[in-house]
């Protein structure tokens, strides 16, 4: 998993946090090995346009895309990698259950790395586009209500602890 370098720690131009920035982008380049050069293109591709598109409507620093841009393609190779897995296996409601509940923690996941990058509302909002994109996704699949997931406004980490009002 790729190391979240936290904004603070970043913005101070500490040479740990550049470090860890450099270590995460080789994990992230590590984990691609095993697709395809066209698959990590694609992925690449698809990632920098949803990049564009979140730190465009959420008005995102180009700290916050930097920081953020390796978190979305590790994400986007896992999900890869996850679909692969479950692709291979014979469909049952077991292995449905199973590749949600997987697909379940790699969102938690990376929202956690998100909301180290994202203030509150930017994370917040994140989250409400990401369930409206799956709502659509789901009704074009015809899954529509099937699966409704409850995401409550998960606190920023940090933040009682934060005064930057530049952040927030």
């Amino acid at each position: 998993m790729p190391a979240v370098v936290p904004a603070a720690a970043a913005a101070t131009g500490d040479a740990a946090a550049k470090a860890a920035a450099a270590a995460a982008s080789a994990e992230v380049a590590k984990l691609a090995a095993p697709l395809s050069d066209s698959t990590r293109a694609a992925l690449l591709a698809e990632v920098e346009r949803e990049l564009k598109l979140v730190a465009d409507s959420l008005k995102l620093t180009p700290e916050q895309r930097g920081q953020a841009r390796p978190i979305l393609l590790d994400h986007a190779y896992q999900v890869r990698s996850l679909r692969d897995k479950y692709a291979r296996q014979e469909r049952t409601q077991a292995t449905a259950d199973a590749m949600r509940k997987d697909m379940l923690q790699l969102r938690e996941a990376t929202d956690t790395k998100l909301g180290a990058v994202f203030t509150v509302q930017q994370m917040n909002q994140f989250k409400a586009r990401r369930e409206e994109w799956l709502g659509r996704t789901r009704t074009r699949m015809g899954m529509a209500g099937t699966v409704k997931l409850a995401v409550p406004a998960m606190p920023h980490p940090g933040a009682a602890a934060t005064t930057d009002s530049s952040k927030r």
